[in-house]
């Protein structure tokens, strides 16, 4: 018994000293990362999303001075810089050092950038007329990139995390609006919003795939099947799996955290 019970000790104090001596990236190494990947580039669309966003919830105001007062509220709380660096601190503190210069390497080169390049068209601020202009000159896939576009969403999971990013948006917004209109407390509020969110859930995750194969076929239709098969083929690697979780849950963080600004903007 003592011997198992040393052996384990062993075990465990061998696995916390190897997890604190990881060297953490750079400031300098996480920049390149969210500059390269699109990262930086898919916070700054974020304003896109949320204007469109914005308007729903005005909509549904009716009162004009309270539409404008929430517009004002959700333009001055939107601080890109400051989600840039919650983001940035998230990345800092889950990476290691040797994990970031490979991620580095694999968005700085080959497929890895011509892929991230690719994908950053969907950034573009006039990205809904190029898509409507990409289909209606009769566009599309070849079915060896319809097939290989399939995989690369499997293996990225990439139905199930757009639609986190996007209802956790949804709900950093709803949230405060709900307090602001109500006069409600904000668990009230987000027990109200979880309802909504809940219910709308499964519907969103059916219509989003159908979106991102259009969005990909868009973005890769310069890529072979092949380079779009060799990109999905890194997220089945340990590294790219932590990637999609890291860059999923920064984001969310990120997103949550200007949700509570919004709030006390809100309630002034």
């Amino acid at each position: 018994m003592i011997r198992k019970i040393s052996v384990a000790f062993l075990s465990a104090v061998m696995l916390i000293s190897t997890s604190l001596s990881a060297k953490q990236p750079t400031a300098d190494q996480v920049q390149a990362y969210m500059n390269a990947s699109g990262l930086n580039k898919s916070i700054d669309g974020l304003s896109q999303q949320i204007d469109g966003l914005s308007q729903q919830f005005a909509m549904g105001m009716g009162d004009t001075t309270k539409q404008q007062a929430f517009f004002a509220a959700v333009k001055s709380s939107l601080a890109k810089a400051d989600m840039k660096k919650v983001v940035a601190s998230e990345l800092s503190q889950k990476f290691s050092d040797k994990e970031l210069t490979e991620l580095n390497t694999f968005v700085s080169e080959g497929v890895g950038k011509e892929m991230k390049q690719a994908e950053q068209k969907l950034f573009d601020s006039d990205i809904n007329n190029k898509i409507m202009q990409y289909m209606g000159a009769g566009k599309k896939p070849s079915p060896e990139q319809e097939a290989a576009i399939a995989n690369l969403i499997t293996n990225t999971d990439a139905t199930n995390n757009s639609a986190d990013v996007y209802l956790t948006l949804t709900k950093a917004m709803m949230s405060p609006i709900m307090q602001s209109a109500q006069g409600v407390t904000a668990e009230v509020a987000d027990q109200q919003v979880a309802a909504q969110v809940n219910a709308m859930d499964g519907m969103l995750r059916s219509q989003i795939e159908p979106q991102l194969k259009l969005a990909f076929g868009y973005a890769f239709q310069d890529s072979s099947a092949e380079a779009i098969g060799k990109y999905a083929d890194f997220y089945k690697t340990s590294l790219g799996q932590k990637e999609l979780s890291v860059v999923n849950e920064s984001m969310i963080t990120a997103i949550s955290a200007w949700g509570s600004e919004l709030g006390q903007a809100l309630a002034k």
